[in-house]
């Protein structure tokens, strides 16, 4: 099996959100394919962010900043996928800016083209069956974490995060929230759908950027912590405590955009009623397989 193949794999083990946002290491023919460094010069990205809340909005140029946040939304969507997913098959990649591009689809971020020529990335010499990264640097399991966390945090996210709050006037604890909320959303999916080891590989990763003071390779206190809170609801099809964001994604100031069945800014029933309906859709009347209980914060 391929590299190429062995990605494709993970993404389809882990389940819907994770095919959602694929990882290719050359583009894709017949994608709108922007590198990072480019889309974070000039008024690029607005342009995006615009295409993105149009379905939402008569003049998307009156709603900059929930265009913005929105964008920025699944921009870390598809950065988080590159980083979780390899994590959890032993492997990092360099997700700083000028190795990572985005795959742009009816102007949202959907994935990402990894420039690994120069920078084959890591791979960790403990693990059993790691995707087979051609000069890859072998590494131990900490040392992983480490190089994948500085490239995802210090070498892209952080001054993306920067520049876009900067630009759009737009609260940096915000943008923040979308890092927290992805890196639970693809850990949790994991769980019900994926082979035990990647489940422990993607929850242990959770852990670490969700609860921990400090980052592995990051300076300065952890920016994701404290971000989620999570909600416990009397529901057999939502057995596990279910995440709600702080702060509010900003989406619902659009004319036509509904809050999110996450934000704190519902009532608790409103969020219950949603997550019920959602789950229900996505795993049957009788909800996901319940095989790996957990509590928050742990």
């Amino acid at each position: 099996m391929t590299l190429d193949e062995r990605i494709l794999a993970g993404l389809n083990e882990v389940g819907r959100l994770a095919t959602g946002y694929p990882i290719y290491l050359a583009a894709p023919e017949d994608e709108d394919v922007i590198a990072c460094s480019d889309l974070l010069t000039g008024d690029l990205l607005r342009r995006y962010a615009a295409r993105g809340i149009a379905a939402w909005c008569d003049d998307p140029a009156q709603y900059s900043r929930p265009g913005a946040s929105n964008f920025v939304r699944f921009y870390i969507a598809s950065l988080t996928s590159a980083l979780e997913l390899a994590l959890a098959h032993g492997v990092a990649f360099d997700l700083s800016i000028p190795r990572v591009s985005l795959i742009i689809r009816e102007g949202e971020a959907m994935g990402v083209v990894l420039d690994t020529d120069g920078a084959p990335g890591w791979v960790d010499r403990t693990h059993p069956n790691p995707w087979p990264l051609p000069g890859a640097e072998p590494v131990s399991t900490a040392e992983l974490h480490e190089r994948a966390f500085a490239t995802y945090f210090s070498g892209h996210v952080t001054p993306m995060i920067d520049q876009v709050s900067r630009q759009e006037r737009l609260s940096g604890r915000v943008l923040w929230a979308h890092v927290a909320e992805q890196v639970e959303e693809f850990a949790e999916e994991a769980i019900y759908v994926a082979t035990e080891d990647v489940r422990r590989a993607m929850d242990a990763v959770r852990r670490l950027l969700l609860f921990s003071d400090e980052i592995p390779g990051v300076d300065g206190p952890n920016p994701l912590l404290g971000r989620l809170r999570w909600d416990h609801f009397e529901d057999p099809v939502l057995p596990r405590p279910i995440q709600m964001r702080k702060p509010c994604c900003l989406f619902y100031l659009l004319p036509e955009g509904p809050y999110c069945r996450s934000c704190d800014l519902i009532p608790f029933e409103e969020r219950h009623e949603r997550w019920h309906e959602w789950i229900v859709n996505e795993y049957g009347p009788t909800g996901p397989p319940g095989r790996w209980a957990r509590a928050s914060g742990t």
